[in-house]
């Protein structure tokens, strides 16, 4: 277009008005994209296609589209804006909305540039609350534990009975099957774990919450063998997997059917199970879990392993986390295993929730500082071309505030505009990462925005663009009118 353009229509550029037909085909070719993701995340049934589809081509495709939509929603905020801000400002009813009108393409692009860095946040932010809020903070640990892969015998269980403040114990048992039928199959298949545990103390020490299935039969059940229980998130993750169904377990290559007689929330047995190797070992989701009896551990796959003990404490003990857990140390022996309370768990994993949370809004707030960037350098740019228009306004009356003022607004313009494609595009994509959860790893998320993230995204948004800008605007409104009409003309 530069190359082909005359002579005449190169010195007036700002006079040409706004190609309309090329900004209508760019927000529908904006909104193409945004619908390819949406389709890709809301029709898929298979996790599997999911993944791939919204990596290869439902990400970019939301990403391309809110860029090239914010071309004519920029245009939408000057005509829906633009009288307010002049009336804020103390700007002319018309002359910001014109302005504005002239470059929609440059102000749109910049628009798009500067949405990243919110749409991370505002993504982050509601993921995360997601995933504390309607999973961790809901998950159940024992009052006490004693961890330890090797070393817990028998012995160990009964020594630890004795201890005047203990009302009953339970041996737990992880054991990794050779299923793999979650995850990103190609990438990081996750296993299937049995968590083998004694029925009748288990279900008086642990408070289940039942989806499905009779408690009562479940645990007679269990006592007899060949059943388990499974974790919601395994029925969701699954489909068709529900009471009275068999789920098979494979074992050196043998394949073991089992009864499924309920369905329960993930009773937090399996985090414990892996506190000790959290950071490495945290790939392997262990909400993909089956409940199953001791007695079919020694049975079926010759185990008799015990890696978890569950301690009940007396509700009438005044002794604080840090007192049992040293008198359960002290009657093992002083054995290298952890001993661990579940209000300590519970607070640790919410703890690095939330700092991990923190570190990756940090990442956000650099993109932010580039796209402030950016906004700067179309900013400079637009004042370089439009010296000559602004010698003009100066020569006839306007003052350096009015010059100042109709810049500054043309910014706020750009980035209230960032703002709600940053915010539109961190939701759309807090919602593909709820579905993502769910069909891949069975986690039932609810979609609920944070107000205070978002809003404080806005106003880091705003502050640093203007911190940016500011400096440059004042710095062109106090040349003379002399300086201006001469930076073009020779």
């Amino acid at each position: 277009n530069a190359a082909r353009a005359t002579p005449l229509a190169a010195m007036v550029p700002r006079a040409t008005p706004a190609n309309r037909r090329g900004v209508i085909l760019l927000g529908v070719a904006g909104l193409v994209g945004i619908a390819i993701q949406l389709a890709i995340i809301g029709l898929s049934t298979d996790g599997q296609f999911m993944f791939w589809g919204y990596a290869t081509l439902g990400l970019p495709a939301m990403f391309i589209g809110y860029f090239l939509v914010g071309v004519p929603l920029c245009l939408l905020m000057a005509w829906v804006l633009g009288p307010v801000f002049s009336l804020l400002l103390g700007l002319p009813r018309r002359l910001l909305r014109r302005s504005l009108a002239r470059t929609p393409f440059r102000n749109g692009f910049t628009a798009g540039a500067l949405m990243v860095g919110l749409a991370m946040m505002v993504s982050i932010w509601t993921n995360g609350n997601a995933l504390l809020r309607d999973w961790l903070s809901n998950i159940e640990f024992p009052d006490a534990f004693v961890h330890g892969w090797l070393g817990l015998t028998p012995e160990s269980q009964r020594a630890i009975e004795r201890l005047n403040f203990v009302t009953e114990t339970c041996a737990l048992t992880m054991f990794k099957t050779e299923d793999a039928p979650f995850g990103v199959q190609s990438l990081r298949p996750v296993k299937t774990t049995f968590i083998a545990f004694e029925p009748d103390p288990f279900f008086r020490m642990t408070k289940l919450h039942w989806v499905d299935g009779d408690p009562a039969y479940a645990q007679k059940r269990l006592n007899e063998g060949g059943a388990v229980l499974i974790a919601r998130e395994f029925a969701i993750a699954r489909p068709g997997m529900g009471v009275g169904k068999t789920v098979t377990v494979t074992h050196n290559r043998k394949k073991h059917d089992f009864e499924i007689v309920g369905i329960v929330s993930s009773p937090g047995l399996d985090i414990v199970g892996k506190s000790t190797d959290i950071g490495k070992e945290q790939a392997d989701l262990s909400i993909h879990c089956i409940f199953g009896s001791r007695g079919d551990l020694k049975r079926v796959f010759r185990n008799e392993a015990i890696h978890l003990i569950q301690v009940g404490v007396k509700p009438e003990s005044k002794l604080n986390d840090r007192a049992i857990q040293a008198m359960i140390h002290g009657a093992l022996g002083g054995k290298p295993l952890l001993v661990g309370s579940g209000r300590e768990m519970r607070e640790g994993i919410l703890m690095m929730g939330r700092s991990s949370m923190k570190i990756a809004s940090a990442v956000a707030v650099a993109a932010m500082v580039i796209g402030c960037l950016g906004v700067v350098n179309i900013v400079v740019a637009g004042i370089d071309a439009r010296r000559h228009e602004f010698g003009v306004l100066r020569a006839v009356g306007a003052g350096r505030g009015l010059l100042a003022r109709l810049l500054i607004g043309e910014v706020l313009i750009i980035t209230t505009t960032a703002g709600v494609l940053g915010t539109l595009m961190g939701i759309q994509g807090s919602w593909a990462g709820i579905r993502l959860h769910r069909m891949l790893a069975g986690l039932e998320l609810n979609l609920r925005p944070p107000p205070e993230p978002i809003a404080l995204g806005w106003a880091m948004l705003f502050t640093l663009t203007l911190v940016f800008v500011v400096p440059i605007i004042l710095r062109v409104a106090w040349r003379r009118p002399r300086e201006l009409l001469g930076a073009t003309r020779g």
